[in-house]
């Protein structure tokens, strides 16, 4: 648990325009090899000896297109302030963050890019199985398919997680899990299930099922 009294304020010496790392990849001697594990950063891929202590379903970036009145928190557009919160982590022994931030909630993977080459910390971005969306729908599915080979939102960075929203309705849960269940055949990736209402938790056995 993070104790302020132990916290170090640490200025790693970097202008605006500096980085830790080259654009392209986080560790140059690291090669993935066929069949073994490795881990995608929004810098390129790393081995999981390098992931360290990590925090999964984070947001350090979001700009919804749409909030209402009362959901002002759900925009996160300050990168210091990110920043200043990685370096934090990294104080206290925090080496990798996965966030899970979706397309549709303002997810900025030139703002994930920033504060990976600017922090000592590791980055994971996440792409998302589009709700209701089956394997032998093209038109459903092609904008998961070009963030997977291509990369995220216009840049090559590429997603180390996939995301699967949960529906209450029970046809759309399973053609999502489906859908998840495909693509983690094809690339690899892990999978993480997000719930949009409560009771989809309890649908998951017999999705899974069949």
């Amino acid at each position: 648990m993070w104790n302020p009294d132990r916290y170090r304020d640490c200025d790693y010496g970097l202008g605006h325009d500096d980085s830790f790392e080259p654009d392209v990849q986080v560790d140059e001697a690291f090669v993935p090899v066929a069949d073994e594990p490795y881990i995608q950063t929004v810098l390129g891929p790393i081995s999981p000896e390098n992931a360290g202590i990590t925090l999964v379903g984070e947001h350090l970036y979001a700009n919804p297109a749409q909030l209402q009145s009362d959901q002002a928190n759900y925009q996160l557009t300050d990168r210091e302030a990110a920043l200043v919160d990685l370096e934090t982590f990294f104080t206290v022994g925090g080496r990798t963050i996965v966030d899970t931030t979706s397309a549709e909630n303002g997810r900025s993977t030139e703002a994930l890019v920033w504060l990976a080459q600017h922090a000592p910390v590791n980055i994971v971005a996440s792409s998302g199985v589009n709700p209701g969306g089956t394997p032998d729908n093209p038109s459903a599915t092609l904008w998961l398919k070009q963030e997977l080979t291509e990369g995220l939102d216009g840049t090559t960075a590429k997603p180390g997680l996939l995301t699967c929203a949960m529906q209450n309705d029970a046809d759309s849960l399973k053609a999502s899990f489906r859908l998840a269940a495909e693509y983690q055949r094809q690339t690899g990736l892990p999978v993480m299930l997000r719930e949009r209402a409560a009771t989809a938790a309890f649908q998951l056995p017999e999705a899974a099922i069949e």
